[in-house]
């Protein structure tokens, strides 16, 4: 398994492109993952703001996932270590241009946000997506295009059933 990529300082880029009010990131922030350097990124101002008051010891960035990445791609792309996302579900309304690049048009939130993210990974970088059950075992040909077409790019080193009365 080849290490997670490090910037020059020796931390691990990590990004959480839909934080909420953090709790994956409160999550990962436990004995063990103290070399991780967090950017949380949070459409919601009101839950932007009560992450920083809760967490000021992360970059957080009141923003749009795709905004963000406009104005951080050649930054971040193939220096991240670690995404951590639990992904909207619904459609991208009017989120969906504002990401230039065509590639990405996705009209479902987690779709964009696991192939986006996914792509901005380092070489041995980590992308840990709460995604629906669908993806995996979906027969419908949008689901079966969405794995093939994100398999051929990344390799799955693990996926787990999560029981369906866990989120309400």
């Amino acid at each position: 398994v080849p290490a997670l990529p490090r910037q020059a300082d020796g931390f691990v880029m990590a990004l959480e492109p839909s934080a909420g009010i953090g709790r994956l990131l409160n999550a990962a922030s436990t004995p063990g993952f103290e070399q991780l350097s967090w950017t949380a990124v949070e459409y919601s101002e009101i839950s932007a703001a009560l992450l920083q008051a809760i967490r000021p010891d992360l970059n957080i960035v009141n923003s749009s996932f795709e905004e963000f990445v406009q104005a951080n791609e050649a930054m971040l792309s193939g220096k991240l270590g670690l995404i951590l996302s639990n992904p909207p579900y619904g459609g991208r309304g009017g989120t969906f241009t504002l990401d230039r690049n065509k590639t990405y048009r996705d009209s479902k939130a987690y779709v964009y946000f696991l192939r986006r993210g996914l792509d901005l990974l380092g070489e041995g970088g980590i992308g840990v997506y709460l995604i629906p059950y669908g993806f995996m075992t979906g027969q419908g040909g949008v689901f079966q295009n969405l794995r093939e077409s994100i398999l051929k790019r990344h390799h799955l080193r693990a996926a787990f059933r999560m029981p369906s009365n866990l989120f309400p």
